[in-house]
């Protein structure tokens, strides 16, 4: 089953702001305590799209593409000029060429209107897979065809895995071709003023946001409109079995129903661990032809990463950020993958659905338990492979 074969399914996605420099352990602990606590603090689209300039970071599978794909249908419907545009094309292919001859004579329209238009640009680690400055190539080609005096009239929404967004240098770049335009003088303001505003978590009008993971009253909506059969049994037994950490995305929902489907129960924890495993390993259709990492290499990557974070007593993997490399605390994946990984491969793993955002500049694996199964599995076949007790008493006890 894949969620692209049925129709868009409004689940009144939330969101929540990231401050600069937000301590990671609290942002991901608050992401997922937030509604158990009663905590209403998230952001809907209506508030989202009251901004001019929008980041939207998420974890693969969180849903995000289709999220702004949609938006800008129902925009589109509203009476709105909206469009959807993936960024990856913009490094090569003038705006005339990636729009479909109704949606150029729309742009053109708005250039010459008075009228707000809202963009979609989808996504930045798309933009980046060949190599990081065709992400500033893209936006330059964008920033080209928008006149100034547009700029005050348009809305822009960027989307991105959380290890491919860069904190500092990307909100630069960003807000470097898309500036806040000057606030009208006054002279009740000096003009000095800063009118950034870091307590909310937006700086030079760019928002920063995580989308939230889904809920049980989302996980109970998507079952029914994917038409799942018995789909209260199927709740029952995400509680029955503790399951609920498996099904924080709409790819999780998707691939737990398929194991129901397939199995006609949840599972054992081993068994839905397992098959968590086997489906978040791979990669997209949209890049197994140009990604080489195997599954079983894959594997190896992961429980050499799950006993990382077990015996470094340390959650968060750093992404290379050149501003972020010599502040963060975050394990090095390349000093603890085997020496013959290389930079694509260890790219390659860590853009896989089983990492998830912490913070800026860290990823994390989707699951605590996750990391320490994988843990499990790395000292177990040490032990397998003979490692001796005194290595081992190391490890454990050091």
């Amino acid at each position: 089953m894949k969620q692209e074969l049925f129709g868009f399914i409004e689940l009144d996605r939330q969101f929540r702001k990231l401050l600069p420099y937000e301590n990671p352990e609290e942002a991901a602990l608050e992401s997922y305590t937030r509604a158990l606590l009663g905590h209403e603090s998230s952001l809907g689209w209506q508030e989202l799209l009251e901004h001019r300039l929008v980041v939207v970071l998420g974890e693969p599978g969180s849903g995000k593409t289709r999220e702004f794909r949609e938006r800008a249908k129902i925009l589109e419907a509203k009476g709105d000029v909206a469009f959807f545009i993936h960024l990856d094309r913009l490094i090569t292919q003038p705006l005339i060429e990636i729009f479909n001859t109704e949606e150029y004579k729309k742009f053109q329209n708005w250039l010459l209107s008075s009228q707000r238009a809202i963009f979609f640009l989808d996504s930045v680690d798309e933009a980046k897979y060949q190599k990081t400055s065709d992400f500033l190539a893209a936006l330059d080609n964008f920033r080209k065809v928008i006149r100034n005096n547009c700029l005050t009239r348009m809305h822009l929404f960027v989307s991105s895995r959380i290890s491919e967004w860069r904190p500092q240098s990307d909100a630069h770049e960003l807000i470097s071709r898309f500036p806040l335009p000057p606030l009208p003088k006054s002279k009740n303001r000096p003009a000095d003023t800063d009118t950034s505003d870091v307590t909310s978590g937006e700086q030079d009008g760019l928002l920063i946001v995580k989308i939230e993971p889904l809920d049980r009253s989302h996980v109970e909506r998507f079952t029914r409109e994917l038409g799942v059969n018995e789909s209260a049994s199927f709740i029952r037994a995400l509680d029955e079995n503790y399951a609920w950490q498996f099904v924080r995305r709409p790819i999780d929902v998707i691939d737990l129903i398929n194991y129901w489907k397939t199995y006609n129960k949840i599972g054992s924890l081993t068994d839905l661990i397992e098959y968590n495993l086997s489906q978040n390993l791979k990669e997209t259709v949209a890049r197994e032809k140009q990604d080489r990492l195997t599954l079983g290499k894959a594997r190896q990557g992961v429980e050499a990463l799950g006993a990382a974070v077990a015996f470094c007593r340390n959650f968060n993997f750093r992404v290379p950020d050149d501003v972020h490399v010599a502040e963060t605390a975050a394990i090095d994946s390349s000093a603890c993958l085997p020496e013959d990984w290389n930079t694509e491969e260890r790219y390659a793993l860590l853009n896989r659905s089983i990492f998830d955002s912490a913070s800026y500049g860290q990823i994390r694996f989707h699951h605590r338990r996750l990391a320490e199964y994988l843990a499990a599995q790395w000292l177990a076949k040490r032990m397998k492979e003979g490692c001796s007790i005194p290595v081992l008493n190391n490890l454990l006890f050091a």
